[in-house]
């Protein structure tokens, strides 16, 4: 039993020390699950120079091609990076752009997801630390994001963020996935971390469909007919620090020249947001693009499970969001 105790201090002990060490140990990459080593690859081994770079979680990753969008734009931006990852959340992608920008790698157009769920339900979503995000992340960057959005949040939050925290912890030493231990390579560089053969079974994926249309079923949208009319605003204290977070991230590119463009790429059967919907989320997010209707309805059938596209929707898409940079860059 004592052994027990001492074996049970002794763990608690080196997940805390490694918790207290996060903001000074190399592990502002790390991270476990699918496609970790890539991710972090991709951070350090990108060149001197960022034209284009796309933040965001998998369907980013798997919503954009960096090959059509510099075929799209010109020999200008040759240099372009999806550096989307699942669970990726817009906290982790400031963190992502701040390297980016404390490392000389200014981009001349920055793509940034969101989640506009946050902003059409009252009561918000719960605000997660998917996968990887307290790995990459000090933990007082996390306590000052969830303080600055909502301090009454901030208690129960916080005690979410420590277990995963330790839990990170643990991960990290076991596997070994930190910046420190992966060092730059002469490889050439990659440009975004997917494969064509999708990481889940059809059956899975059928499933997963299923479910999104029962959901869309129950909020009584028809994803041939209706438009999307949910809009609250930032009352939930996760969607007051979404809007924080990307208030932050248009102040640190104001000095750049960067454009910035917000998105949020289409759901299975999604129904479209009405133009009044779009126009109350530009009036938090003023860079939020979306898709047409005819694009939006047709993209909501080519998603490959319940929320990420297939090669001909990522083809689309990218087109289409190719050709709201190219009109930006013409105003700018």
């Amino acid at each position: 039993m004592l052994l027990r105790r001492l074996g049970a201090i002794v763990i608690v002990a080196v997940s805390l020390i490694t918790i207290s060490s996060a903001n000074f140990m190399p592990v502002r990459f790390a991270s476990v699950a699918n496609s970790a080593v890539c991710s972090a690859r991709q951070l350090i081994d990108l060149p001197p120079r960022v034209d284009v770079a796309f933040l965001g979680s998998s369907r980013i990753r798997r919503g954009l091609s960096p090959e059509i969008m510099r075929a799209e734009l010109g020999a200008n931006y040759e240099s372009i990076f999806n550096l989307g990852r699942p669970g990726r959340t817009t906290l982790r992608s400031e963190s992502i752009l701040n390297y980016l920008l404390s490392s000389g790698r200014i981009p001349k157009v920055v793509v940034l997801e969101t989640e506009i769920g946050l902003l059409q339900n009252a009561n918000g979503m719960p605000w997660n630390f998917a996968h990887g995000d307290l790995g990459f992340l000090s933990f007082s960057e996390v306590s000052e994001a969830i303080h600055d959005a909502d301090p009454s949040a901030s208690r129960y939050q916080l005690f979410d963020a420590v277990r995963k925290k330790i839990a990170q912890a643990i991960d990290h030493h076991v596997t070994g996935l930190t910046y420190g231990v992966l060092s730059a390579t002469n490889a050439s560089q990659t440009t975004v971390c997917w494969l064509d053969a999708f990481d889940i079974d059809d059956n899975r994926k059928k499933k997963l469909r299923q479910k999104a249309a029962a959901e869309l079923a129950g909020n009584g949208l028809d994803p041939k007919t209706s438009f999307d009319d949910r809009f609250v605003g930032a009352v939930s204290p996760s969607a007051k620090m979404e809007i924080a977070i990307i208030d932050r991230i248009r102040d640190s590119l104001a000095s750049t020249g960067a454009i910035l463009v917000v998105v949020r790429p289409n759901a299975y059967l999604e129904s479209p947001m009405s133009d009044e919907v779009i126009q109350d989320i530009q009036g938090l997010i003023p860079e939020f693009q979306a898709p047409p209707e005819n694009l939006a309805r047709k993209l909501g059938q080519l998603t490959i499970d319940h929320h990420h596209f297939g090669p001909e929707g990522r083809k689309l898409y990218t087109e289409w969001l190719a050709g709201v940079i190219k009109h930006l860059m013409v105003q700018s």
